[in-house]
């Protein structure tokens, strides 16, 4: 949001608390500027994430509170000031800033999907049979979609578990892969869903109860919050007309993010 903000002419900056950049180069910060925390100007408007709403209280001039994490989410800091504006990333955690804030103004400001970093591959130049899933999130909904799709006779799909790797090596991976797992039971706005979209890759998995609402069973997704239904969607994932067909479509839906 930085770098589209400076892109539209208006002076921004990353902050931390030693003016420094934290991230590195495997993170693709676009060599933005830095800004101590400190040496903040008491006219400048600061977008703090949800995981760090105790400190918006300490801000003298306007906040941007932005709400993407069921977990994250607190009343900690005066909401109802009118110096706050509160932005969210999907209907589902609209849903929730609703209750916890009730009366505040929650507009839907969505996560952007970087399409440099994960360009459109079609899945016939993609390895044949490939899918990723992360174990960091539902294991157990992996390993029994995988289970039951093998009992009933699938062959076609297997299966490489991927976790702890930098955006920029992950993103290298996904230029690999033609079908993803999205196994999160709760999310605010999945990243790795949308991303797989943008690139090309089947997504396969849970809706989050809404918050990967990019997905929509049988145009750009296959929705399946069981394992059951995830192992029946593998199998339909086998055509590859209807794979190119869906991620096509799903590469058009998500392009908005771009």
């Amino acid at each position: 949001h930085c770098w589209i903000a400076r892109q539209l002419g208006a002076e921004a900056a990353l902050v931390s608390l030693s003016g420094k950049d934290s991230y590195g180069k495997t993170w693709r910060i676009f060599e933005l500027p830095y800004v101590k925390w400190s040496e903040r100007r008491k006219d400048d408007v600061i977008l703090v994430p949800d995981f760090a709403s105790d400190v918006i209280d300490t801000v003298e001039g306007r906040v941007i509170a932005y709400m993407q994490v069921p977990i994250h989410m607190r009343q900690d800091f005066d909401w109802r000031s009118d110096r706050i504006t509160m932005w969210t990333d999907s209907p589902f955690m609209l849903d929730l800033c609703n209750k916890a804030y009730p009366g505040k103004h929650v507009p839907i400001v969505p996560n952007i999907v970087d399409d440099e970093v994960f360009p459109f591959i079609p899945q016939e130049h993609r390895e044949e049979g490939l899918a990723f899933a992360f174990p960091r999130k539902g294991p157990e909904y992996i390993a029994e979609t995988r289970r039951i799709y093998r009992e009933r006779g699938g062959r076609f799909w297997h299966f490489e578990l991927i976790d702890g790797l930098p955006l920029m090596d992950l993103a290298k991976e996904m230029q690999r892969p033609q079908l993803f797992l999205a196994s999160g039971d709760i999310e605010g706005c999945a990243l790795p869903p949308q991303e797989s979209m943008a690139a090309g890759i089947i997504v396969i998995g849970k809706n989050a109860r809404g918050a990967n609402f990019a997905m929509e069973h049988g145009k750009t997704a296959f929705v399946a919050n069981t394992p059951e239904e995830a192992a029946q969607c593998l199998f339909d994932a086998e055509d590859l007309q209807k794979r190119k067909q869906i991620a096509e479509a799903a590469h058009q839906q998500i392009s908005r993010y771009f």
